[in-house]
């Protein structure tokens, strides 16, 4: 039920812009984050390729503003990367920069006011990856960002 609701929420989001699901960014096609989850069929079964992996995709989110990486506030991480995640944190997926434009896309970020209720989209490559757990193994994925353009904000 809480999935449905998240859903609802962020439908009567991009229905009061003037978008629909398929059409939430400027020109791409971004999906909210459960839809991304249920076409990747995530979790996925370990050193098994995920639907979808290495192609790019649109993800509509917001960011969590407690988890952001970048290299001028964390010069020491050996990554850059944020967490985008749905209105109601049903849902989250990393977001890994992979780009010589890092410093662009972070100053982007950093310049929002509002970012936790912001509505963002992102589009990057899908990447998997397995992650054993207490004996037990499922394949996750993140989404590869390469270009500061590929990050829009609602406002």
């Amino acid at each position: 039920m809480g999935n449905c609701k998240t859903f609802m929420m962020l439908l009567s989001v991009v229905l009061s812009a003037g978008c629909t699901p398929s059409t939430i960014g400027a020109n791409a096609s971004c999906r909210i984050l459960a839809e991304t989850y249920q076409s990747l069929k995530f979790p996925g079964e370990c050193g098994k390729t995920l639907a979808g992996e290495g192609q790019e995709i649109c993800v509509a989110g917001y960011i969590d503003s407690r988890n952001v990486f970048d290299k001028t506030h964390y010069p020491r991480l050996p990554y850059e990367k944020f967490v985008l995640h749905d209105d109601q944190r049903d849902y989250s997926i990393e977001v890994w920069v992979e780009s010589p434009e890092s410093s662009l896309i972070f100053d982007k970020i950093h310049r929002q006011k509002d970012l936790d209720r912001t509505l963002v989209y992102v589009t990057g490559t899908v990447s998997g990856f397995d992650m054993p757990v207490m004996e037990r193994c499922t394949r996750g994925f993140k989404i590869i960002l390469s270009n500061a353009s590929h990050v829009r904000f609602s406002r």
